[in-house]
């Protein structure tokens, strides 16, 4: 299961596309971060799935934009996300200001504001057989990469217990006690 989590509006496929690649550059494997463009099989039902995604994940990035913070099924991930008590980071996507008040529920952490100048970081994504390129404030890039590692959610980390030993210990012998 993926250990990201990206929230974001079908509106911004594009940018979500380039924010995974950018991970994806940055170390961590595709099947690290969820997004649901190409996470899904055919017949699954989309909001189960979702659900088992964000329920799985160690952290979500929710996306905003004006359409994702008036997305419900968006701002139901951030919530589930915050209730299951995982670590959230909100990012500024495009068109919001830090002051737009839906983002209020927020204000109490570091909001990251992709969108500010300098947009330096290229990012090039294919969608349906057409190039696309995302310019990413870089700084607010290293900051959402910094927090994830802070976090313990470096690419090259893991969690513990792995799902198939609920009860391994991280040294041999430790179980006997």
């Amino acid at each position: 299961m993926p250990r990201l989590f990206i929230s974001h509006s079908s509106k911004d496929n594009i940018h979500a596309l380039a924010f995974q690649r950018w991970l994806v550059g940055k170390g961590w494997g595709l099947d690290d971060v969820f997004i649901d463009l190409h996470d899904m099989q055919a017949g699954e039902k989309w909001r189960e799935t979702l659900v088992k995604a964000n329920v799985a994940c160690d952290a979500l990035l929710f996306l905003a934009s004006p359409e994702a913070l008036g997305s419900d099924e968006c701002l139901r991930e951030v919530r589930r996300a915050e209730d299951d008590r995982k670590d959230v980071i909100v990012a500024i996507l495009r068109d919001v200001r830090l002051d737009d008040p839906r983002l209020k529920p927020w204000m109490d952490r570091q909001i990251m504001d992709l969108s500010a100048e300098l947009r330096e970081e290229r990012v090039e994504v294919e969608q349906q057989s057409r190039r696309h390129f995302v310019d990413f404030n870089r700084l607010a890039l290293e900051a959402i990469h910094a927090k994830l590692i802070d976090w313990g959610h470096a690419p090259d980390s893991f969690a513990w217990p792995p799902k198939e030993r609920p009860t391994a210990q991280p040294y041999p012998g430790l179980d006997a006690f």
